[in-house]
């Protein structure tokens, strides 16, 4: 089966934490990436905190694979500085 990205949540990269509504499905490959620089979580509940333990730096335009979860997570972002638009999107065919 081939592989491809499908996009499964846009939202803005916001100058304030915000979770994104979909919850990760365990065992699936995700991708994100943002516009801007931002900074990222992943947990049950999580916050994006700017240099903070527990956040990782996403640079600008740059698609980093997230590790396959183990539970039900999610990710919440926040802009490093100016706001922007953020995608996650899943690898389909990677069960």
């Amino acid at each position: 089966m081939a592989q491809c990205l499908t996009n499964v949540e846009c939202r803005t990269t916001p100058a304030a934490s915000a979770q994104f509504t979909h919850t990760m499905i365990v065992g699936r490959q995700y991708y994100l990436i943002s516009d801007v620089d931002c900074w990222y979580a992943l947990g049950a509940n999580p916050t994006a905190a700017i240099g903070t333990t527990g956040s990782t730096f996403l640079g600008a335009r740059t698609r980093v694979p997230l590790a396959k979860v183990a539970s039900a997570t999610k990710i919440a972002l926040i802009a490093a500085s100016a706001t922007g638009n953020a995608s996650l999107d899943i690898l389909e065919g990677s069960v």
